[in-house]
């Protein structure tokens, strides 16, 4: 069953999108640096939130500890 079902894909001519737009999609995928699928703006925001994240939960376990007073 999926035997023949491959091979009517492989054989199906059928294209839903013109070659142009095809290759134009490719190219720009190829161009994009995407890292963890994020763009560098997507990644500027997450590493401002975690450096944000680390610095609070650092000054709450020094505030914890009685290292630092206010």
């Amino acid at each position: 069953m999926l035997d023949r079902l491959r091979e009517s894909a492989l054989n199906d001519d059928y294209d839903d999108e013109p070659e142009e737009v095809t290759d134009y999609v490719r190219q720009a995928a190829a161009e994009e640096d995407l890292l963890l699928g994020l763009n560098p703006a997507q990644r500027l925001v997450l590493s401002l939130f975690l450096f944000l994240d680390v610095a609070v939960i650092g000054f709450m376990l020094l505030l914890a500890l009685g290292r630092i007073n206010i």
